[in-house]
């Protein structure tokens, strides 16, 4: 199982919403999300390290233990939260944060590539990509 980390950004670039997805390599699926939200009063997380209590450290554990209970865990209710992620996902993701941890979620647009990218690294490390040279 890989973990793999992407940001949702404000207006102003900033990281409010950490999403760590849990990759079966193997199968090429999304196993597990979990969704970290920055309030307004927060300072968002400049650094990836999912061992502290930051986004990623929160975004991560969501992921685990929905993984582990196999089921959709925290339901995402308070109204902050909702405002914070109607500024950065304006609709496009319809029902996607309904819960901040997904069993087996379905892909958004922007975990398509990020699964593609991560198939085309697993590749590049296992040899499997070959470099085609212009003539």
């Amino acid at each position: 199982m890989k973990e793999t980390f992407y940001f949702l950004r404000d207006e102003n670039n900033r990281k409010i919403v950490t999403v760590c997805l849990l990759i079966n390599t193997d199968l090429k699926i999304i196993q597990a999300r979990g969704v970290a939200i920055c309030s307004d009063r927060d300072t968002p997380c400049s650094k990836l390290n999912a061992h502290q209590s930051n986004g990623p450290g929160i975004a991560r554990r969501r992921a685990w233990k929905s993984w582990k209970q196999k089921q959709n865990l925290y339901l995402i209710v308070r109204e902050e939260a909702v405002k914070v992620l109607d500024k950065v996902i304006k609709n496009q993701f319809p029902d996607m944060y309904i819960y901040k941890s997904f069993y087996q979620p379905a892909f958004s647009e922007k975990e398509f590539r990020v699964l593609g990218a991560v198939a085309r690294q697993e590749s590049i490390l296992m040899g499997e990509v070959e470099t085609v040279s212009n003539k």
